[in-house]
């Protein structure tokens, strides 16, 4: 342990070498941050995060993403994203921030659509219908995706 630890433990009352070393521990583990291979760095994540930013532009309520993790239809909406990132990837090799850019705008054509249907908004819900971004975006710009062309109106907007 370094000296600097050591010295900060001191100031703890009653706290025996046992402890100290399984603080030391938790403290060093957490100090490294999240692993790279973590749930909140993938493409679930990119989505989860587009959802959550829209609805919180609106001034609506939505649960954090670490909660909507523990959803039981988070197993479900993880199986939907790959058709969207894939969706979302045609006509262009978009980088990590341009597919933010895609996910939220698509993510707010969807609550568009889903407020135009007087379905119920919140980030479960968007969750539920995610698969329908798709169609949604085709609706709205028909053939844009595939020839790239929804892409660069995006850019324009960063």
């Amino acid at each position: 342990m370094t000296d600097a630890f050591i010295e900060i433990l001191k100031l703890l009352p009653h706290i025996d070498v046992a402890e100290m070393e399984q603080l030391y521990t938790r403290l060093t583990y957490a100090a490294r941050g999240p692993s790279p291979h973590s749930i909140y760095n993938g493409d679930e994540a990119l989505i989860a995060d587009a959802i959550c930013g829209v609805l919180s532009s609106r001034g609506m309520d939505y649960a954090p993403l670490p909660l909507l993790c523990r959803w039981q239809g988070y197993r479900a909406f993880r199986a939907k994203v790959p058709s969207i990132m894939k969706f979302l990837r045609q006509g262009a090799k978009p980088s990590r921030s341009e597919l933010a850019a895609l996910a939220y705008f698509t993510v707010e054509l969807l609550m568009e659509d889903m407020h135009s249907m007087n379905l119920a908004i919140g980030a479960r819900n968007l969750m539920n219908h995610i698969h329908r971004i798709p169609a949604v975006v085709n609706q709205c710009f028909p053939g844009y995706a595939r020839s790239g062309l929804l892409h660069r109106m995006i850019l324009r907007r960063i």
